[in-house]
């Protein structure tokens, strides 16, 4: 995918209204390692602790940094090593906050997290609105742990089940800019699926991979989310307004998870019909 910077000039002296030049970008963000900040270093089960960062780019900007374009608000994903026995988490995404000019990443392992020091060793990547992502960051000599002291006795280990004849694509054919939307059903018995509670901070759940036609960036959907109204996981897809027209087939249901940070095993979509095809206006 495609976006471009456009420079607007006037000619008055051949009484033109405007002229638009396209000047791609292929620069990726540059991260501020000094500005690398942990809010807490000990939580209980059920609680949070904030990792947030001082990013910049200068050509079409930081996901989330232009309010018009919320589609594209999320930004920053981590890797976090648990203690023994905890199976492995990922905070989801963060988003650049417009009042601190921080990327904010907030990281709850769930109340059923196993209790122990969990260790932020990587920071897999920043993005920005052409697409182009920072090469990832090893912070594992940084020292960015947290410990989660246990709230409650019970420990969930058991992923979520999904509901493979539940699959459904809302449209079929796009124009570029545009959005189609796949969802699906899962059920979790135990601490519940990430977003069902309406009182805990993690509401996104479910990604996919996706293949688009020959000459597309590779391209992955920021994360779904729980809808409270139909039971269901619900991922937008947006390929964007500069996206190679043609047709683009969901691959993988890479994860769905719980509260307790239990993921199912990816989910293997090329033999089920979820394709779309994408069209220049």
């Amino acid at each position: 995918m495609n976006k471009y910077l456009l420079s607007f000039f006037l000619l008055a002296s051949l009484g033109a209204t405007s002229i638009a030049h396209a000047r791609p970008d292929t620069t990726p963000p540059t991260v501020d390692m000094s500005s690398l900040q942990l809010s807490k270093t000990i939580i209980k089960a059920g609680e949070e602790t904030e990792f947030s960062l001082i990013a910049h780019d200068e050509n079409s900007g930081l996901n989330g940094s232009n309010p018009e374009l919320e589609i594209y608000s999320q930004n920053g994903y981590l890797e976090i090593q648990g203690p023994p026995g905890a199976l492995r988490y990922d905070p989801g995404w963060g988003r650049y906050d417009s009042k601190s000019g921080r990327i904010i990443i907030r990281i709850n392992p769930g109340k059923y997290a196993v209790p122990g020091v969990y260790k932020i060793t990587k920071l897999k990547y920043v993005r920005d609105y052409a697409g182009n992502e920072i090469e990832p960051i090893d912070v594992s000599n940084l020292n960015f742990t947290f410990t989660v002291l246990t709230c409650d006795s019970s420990i969930d280990v058991t992923p979520p089940t999904v509901d493979t004849k539940s699959f459904h694509l809302s449209k079929t054919a796009i124009m570029a800019g545009e959005e189609t939307e796949f969802s699906f059903l899962a059920y979790d018995e135990n601490s519940g699926l990430n977003g069902s509670n309406p009182e805990e901070t993690f509401s996104q759940n479910g990604h996919i991979e996706i293949q688009g036609p020959p000459g597309a960036r590779s391209y992955s959907p920021n994360y779904g989310v729980y809808d409270q109204k139909s039971g269901r996981i619900v991922i937008r897809i947006n390929p964007g307004k500069y996206a190679v027209p043609g047709i683009y087939k969901i691959t993988k249901l890479r994860w769905v998870r719980d509260y307790a940070g239990n993921e199912i095993e990816p989910i293997d979509l090329t033999s089920f019909d979820l394709s779309f095809t994408l069209e220049n206006p």
